[in-house]
């Protein structure tokens, strides 16, 4: 329908954007950018996963960022995640990525810059569990 847009579509409108974490058991987690991160935690726990999310964690602000831009640093804090020891969701819910594919060198940076941010990240969040 005109006017409205598929899910899987990537907007090109600038705005704040929070790129978030969320934990599931056994080193398990997903990794996502939404505009609304309240709204955002409360669709994840209303459904779609197979075990539900035992919380989610904020991991940075991009300030006036499109989707396409936020993209980056989603896959760069997957990356760091993997680096981590850590299985890393995508979408459909609950499918592992196994090879971490469409990272560039670009992304490869931004997860070395970010890789102590997400430990301590996953590592608060592990503490909050026990």
């Amino acid at each position: 329908m005109a006017g409205q847009r598929s899910e899987w579509t990537r907007t090109n409108t600038r705005a704040d954007r929070s790129l978030y974490i969320l934990h599931f058991s056994r080193r398990r987690v997903y990794v996502g950018q939404t505009k609304d991160p309240k709204r955002r935690w409360g669709e994840h726990r209303r459904g779609g996963w197979a075990e539900r999310p035992a919380s989610m964690s904020l991991v940075l602000v991009a300030p006036n960022a499109t989707e396409v831009e936020a993209e980056d640093y989603e896959y760069a804090i997957r990356l760091a995640a993997h680096w981590l020891g850590y299985a890393v969701f995508a979408q459909p819910p609950g499918y592992v990525i196994r090879r971490m594919q469409n990272i560039t060198w670009r992304r490869r940076w931004m997860a070395w810059k970010l890789l102590g941010k997400v430990r301590r990240v996953l590592r608060g969040a592990a503490t909050r569990r026990d």
